[in-house]
């Protein structure tokens, strides 16, 4: 199997997982461990990638929406257990 990867991507994906990490402690959120929150952001992420596709524009949008899920008083587009498990 070859795997042709852009180079970018790569180099890049380390400021990804930095904003990530950020967003977690900006939420300090008060059921939902680190791991949790990944996983809720990774099935955003997920949730998305056929409408929105990859790149900061839309890991942003992503971002907005799992805080959106997470808030107190926040609406999300998903209909899922997910969001009704992040609310804070």
């Amino acid at each position: 199997m070859l795997i042709d990867a852009d180079d970018t991507l790569w180099h890049n994906n380390i400021y990804f997982e930095q904003t990530t990490e950020t967003f977690i402690d900006y939420l300090r959120h008060t059921s939902l461990g680190r791991d949790e929150i990944k996983q809720v952001i990774m099935e955003i992420e997920h949730a998305n990638l056929q409408t929105k596709g990859y790149g900061a524009e839309s890991y942003a949008n992503n971002l907005v929406e799992a805080y959106i899920a997470g808030s107190p008083n926040g609406k999300s587009t998903r209909n899922s257990s997910m969001t009704s498990s992040i609310s804070v």
